[in-house]
């Protein structure tokens, strides 16, 4: 778990962090310099989920050998897939 204390608001206590691939961790399918090493070091403190719609193909080996949890979205809906991985999981 990750804490984050907020002044005048409050300690958050983070155990999952949801994020998207490309255009977030990722350009044109390729990770960003340094997101390898980041990646690493929050999964020593959280779960790491990474949603994408792999437009490029190339997110499946990008992200191997990194402690998180991929999903490769269906090409159409991906909003909706996004949403409801989000909340059922409670992510």
């Amino acid at each position: 778990m990750l804490e984050i204390d907020i002044p005048g608001y409050k300690l958050l206590q983070l155990e999952h962090l949801l994020l998207n691939y490309n255009g977030t961790l990722a350009f044109e399918g390729e990770l960003l310099d340094g997101v390898d090493t980041a990646l690493s070091r929050l999964a020593d403190h959280m779960r790491i989920h990474i949603l994408t719609g792999d437009t490029f193909g190339m997110a499946r080996d990008e992200v191997a050998g990194f402690p998180c949890e991929l999903y490769i979205l269906p090409s159409h809906g991906q909003d909706n897939a996004k949403l409801h991985l989000s909340t059922a999981t409670g992510r």
